[in-house]
C-alpha cells in the first residue's frame, strides 16, 4: 500500500515537472520571438566612408627564372640546378637573406617542332623560377645585374611593396569609418532623425595601389640588366579601406 501511494506521489511529480518545463520552453519561445520582432522591424541608415593613406615601399620584389635546354632532360635539369645555386649563392653574397628567396615554381616541359604534321621532340626545357625580396634599394640595379651574370635569363618584373602593411591597413579603416560616422551625422541632420545604435558593420580594405611597378618584359641574358636603370624611384604606395556603417533610426 505505502509502495502504491509513494509510486503515484513519484508520478503526479514527474508529471507536473514536465508540464513545468514545457511551459518555461513556451516562455522562452515567445519572448525569443518578441526579441525578434522589436530587432528587426526599424527604420536604419546605411552609408558608406572611404579612407586612404600613402606609405613608402621597404622591399623590393623581383621575379627571376633561370630556364636551361638541353636534348637530355638529366642534363638540362643539372645546368639548371648549377645556374640556379650560382644565382642564390650570389644573393647570398649580397647579404640577401635566406627567408627572402623563395621557389616559387620549378617545371620539366618537351620541346617539339611540327613539321607537315609531324611532331618531333627536340629536348627538354627546365625553368626554375625565385621570388626575390630585396631590401637594399641602393644595391637593387647591382644586384638584379648580378643575377643575370651569374644565370637568370627570364624576369617578370620588380614589384615596390610595404613588407608589413597592417599599420597602414589600420590607419586606412580608422579614416574611413570616421568618413562614414561624418556622413551618417549629416544625413541624420537633414532627415531630421537621431541616430542609434550601430547595428552593421562591413569593410572591403586593404586595397594596395602601386605607384611604381617596373616592368622587364620576359627576356633573355644581358638585355634585362641594359634595361634596368642605375636609379629606380621608389614613390610611395597608397592603402585604400572602404566600409559600410548601418545605424538605428530613434524616434
Amino acid at each position: 500500500m505505502i509502495n502504491e501511494l509513494f509510486s503515484k506521489t513519484q508520478r503526479v511529480i514527474l508529471s507536473w515537472s514536465i508540464i513545468l518545463i514545457i511551459l518555461i520552453f513556451a516562455i522562452g519561445r515567445l519572448d525569443s520571438i518578441k526579441v525578434s520582432n522589436e530587432t528587426s522591424n526599424y527604420d536604419s541608415i546605411t552609408v558608406s566612408g572611404e579612407g586612404k593613406t600613402t606609405i613608402k615601399p621597404d622591399v623590393a620584389v623581383v621575379r627571376a627564372s633561370v630556364m636551361t635546354t638541353n636534348r637530355d632532360v638529366k642534363k638540362a635539369q643539372d645546368e639548371n640546378t648549377t645556374r640556379a645555386n650560382a644565382v642564390i649563392k650570389f644573393l647570398a653574397d649580397q647579404k640577401v637573406a635566406d627567408k627572402d628567396i623563395k621557389t616559387v615554381e620549378y617545371s620539366i616541359s618537351p620541346n617539339y617542332s611540327y613539321d607537315s604534321g609531324r611532331q618531333t621532340l627536340l629536348g627538354y626545357n627546365v625553368t626554375q623560377s625565385l621570388e626575390i625580396k630585396i631590401r637594399d634599394f641602393k644595391n637593387l640595379s647591382g644586384i638584379v645585374d648580378g643575377m643575370v651574370s651569374k644565370g637568370v635569363n627570364q624576369t617578370g618584373g620588380i614589384q615596390f611593396k610595404v613588407d608589413d602593411q597592417k599599420q597602414a591597413e589600420a590607419e586606412a579603416r580608422a579614416l574611413a569609418i570616421a568618413d562614414a560616422k561624418s556622413q551618417a551625422r549629416e544625413l541624420a541632420n537633414k532627415l531630421g532623425v537621431r541616430l542609434g545604435k550601430l547595428t552593421s558593420f562591413t569593410e572591403n580594405g586593404g586595397n594596395v595601389i602601386y605607384y611604381n611597378d617596373t616592368a622587364m618584359g620576359m627576356g633573355a641574358g644581358e638585355s634585362i640588366a641594359k634595361a634596368l636603370p642605375p636609379s629606380l624611384p621608389t614613390g610611395e604606395n597608397e592603402i585604400k579601406s572602404n566600409v559600410s556603417l548601418t545605424y538605428r533610426i530613434n524616434n
